[in-house]
């Protein structure tokens, strides 16, 4: 892997030998640097960050090598996540609906049910 182009998700790690293998996925990406997330060895974040310029993310003694590439997203698993999400919209709008039908409620609460069905369907 000798692409040093940051991108989000890749795995990096410091190949400062006082750094004892320290890596972190990169959170952030701007102009001149970037966040990554520390990793523990299982791969799980520590819950801290560290900021790096962009132009040490190469080999060298105070540098950083790649580790991983960013996983590459599936196009069907956006179409998965998108059905699951109409899915739970239309359960919503049935739920919704079936207070309506169902609910004794003052005339308040029941327009403003049917204004956030109108808005859930628009």
């Amino acid at each position: 892997m000798t692409d040093t182009s940051a991108c989000l998700r890749q795995i990096w790690a410091d190949v400062d030998p006082r750094m004892d293998g320290r890596r972190f996925e990169m959170v952030e990406i701007t102009d001149t640097h970037a966040v990554g997330a520390i990793l523990r060895p299982d791969g799980s974040h520590t819950g801290r960050r560290t900021r790096i310029r962009l132009d040490r993310l190469k080999p060298g003694p105070t540098g950083y090598r790649l580790v991983r590439e960013a996983p590459v997203e599936r196009p069907e698993s956006e179409v998965l996540r998108l059905q699951r999400e109409l899915a739970r919209y239309r359960g919503a709008v049935s739920a919704i609906r079936a207070v309506l039908r169902h609910g004794d409620m003052p005339e308040r609460t029941r327009t403003e049910l049917a204004d956030v069905i109108a808005d859930l369907e628009a």
